[in-house]
């Protein structure tokens, strides 16, 4: 479920490039390229995204609205 509900990373690296470096450290540290890489938006008190590996587990959060 978690990798269905996923989203391409083109749309937050739009809107945070200042999250690039990050994103592309993570990306080659897994092996995979940059397009590659998924993220879902989080519900909290202040703006979040979950990075989600292939299998679906949570990698780490970034600040950042992800209802792009």
């Amino acid at each position: 479920k978690v990798l269905a509900r996923s989203r391409e990373i083109t749309a937050l690296l739009k809107a945070y490039p200042n999250h690039r470096p990050w994103l592309e450290a993570y990306a080659q540290a897994q092996h995979r390229s940059l397009s590659d890489v998924r993220y879902l938006p989080v519900m909290a008190r202040e703006d979040w995204v979950a990075i989600v590996t292939p299998q679906g587990q949570i990698a780490q959060f970034l600040k950042g609205d992800g209802f792009l």
